[in-house]
């Protein structure tokens, strides 16, 4: 099984027992060898942006390399994420190691418009067109009926 499939996964920030199952699980809560673990944040990777940059995922995220890891913060980085707007689904993978934890910040964004198109646009360009030949034509109707003496 690869390290990725062992990882433990946070969901939706509304999931907040996974979010703790997932610190309780790595020793945050409780003593390892009678000494509390403290898990390092050693580095931080987003997947599954396309569009978006993975800098601004990760400013928006508040989570840091160096800090301890702590469930509050990992459920703020999802809320911030989420807030963007930008995504259909975020979720936080951490992968432990003896120095500390490896996160994942996967992402699935939402669909984007490639291209807007309007029916029917050719025949309001064509109207358009009509409308400035029928007023030019009008004007030249009444430059003429005026210089007969027809018209004031």
């Amino acid at each position: 099984m690869s390290e990725r499939r062992r990882s433990r996964m946070l969901s939706s920030p509304t999931r907040f027992s996974s979010i703790a199952l997932l610190i309780a699980s790595l020793g945050l809560l409780r003593p390892s060898f009678g000494q509390e673990q403290n898990l390092e944040v050693l580095s931080i990777e987003v997947e599954g942006n396309r569009t978006t940059s993975a800098a601004l995922i990760l400013s928006v995220c508040g989570l840091e390399t160096g800090e301890e890891l702590n469930a509050g913060a990992v459920q703020d980085a999802i809320k911030h994420i989420y807030g963007l707007g930008l995504f259909s689904d975020v979720q936080v993978f951490a992968d432990p190691t003896s120095e500390g934890v490896n996160l994942i910040i996967r992402v699935e964004e939402y669909p984007r418009v490639a291209e807007i198109k309007i029916d029917g646009e050719k025949k309001i360009k064509d109207y358009i067109a009509h409308k400035e030949n029928a007023q030019k034509e009008y004007a030249a109707h009444m430059k003429q009926m005026r210089e007969e003496g027809k018209v004031e």
